[in-house]
Formats: C-alpha cells, structure tokens, sequence
C-alpha cells in the first residue's frame, strides 16, 4: 500500500518536523541553560560555605586565644590571693606574738 503524497503535504510535514525540531532544540537548549545556574548556584553557595567556614575557625581561635588569657588573669589572681592570705597570717602571727618592727618579709608573687 502506497500512500501519494502531494507537494502540499510534504511542506506541511516538513513544517511540522521543523517545528517539532526546533520545539526540542529549544528545550534541549532551556533544560542545559538550567543545570548551568543549576551548577553555577552550587559553586557560589560552596564558596559562600568555605567562606563562612573559615570565618567561624578565626572567630573560634580568636576567642581561644581570649579565653587562655583570661585564665591566665584568673590564675595570676588566685596566686596573689594566695600569697596574701599567707602574708596577713605571717603579719597577724607577727603582732600577736608582739614582736616588733619590721614586720616579715612579703611573699613571692605577693602584690603589694
């Protein structure tokens, strides 16, 4: 069986395969166009992520190094206090035994 096609209908089917073609050239092109900024949006929102990353690790040793320096304030204060208490003892002993001036000697880390 042997179907006569006119010119008429062969432009017709030429017209309707051209626009099917460029119908799927087009979204071929809308859907390659859409993984670019798909991808293109990944690598900005890693980039933003090592960003912020690396600020949070400053930030953190920042506030380490504040930390161990407030410990170190802290220990320095526990020393003096330490080293008062023994020098108002020694001073109390001096005077309630009644010895007399001078009084003993400051002790280490003692600040006057």
């Amino acid at each position: 069986m042997m179907v006569d096609l006119d010119s008429g209908m062969i432009t017709a089917l030429g017209t309707v395969l051209g626009a099917i073609g460029g119908i799927l050239g087009t979204w071929a092109l809308v859907r390659k166009t859409a993984r670019e900024d798909a991808q293109q949006l990944i690598d900005q929102l890693q980039e933003e992520r090592t960003a912020a990353y690396a600020q949070i690790e400053k930030e953190r040793a920042a506030a380490r190094e504040d930390r161990l320096a407030y410990e170190a304030k802290i220990d320095a204060f526990w020393v003096d206090k330490d080293a008062s208490r023994r020098y108002v003892a020694e001073l109390e002993q001096h005077i309630y035994e009644g010895k007399p001036p001078p009084p003993p000697v400051r002790p280490a880390g003692y600040i006057p």
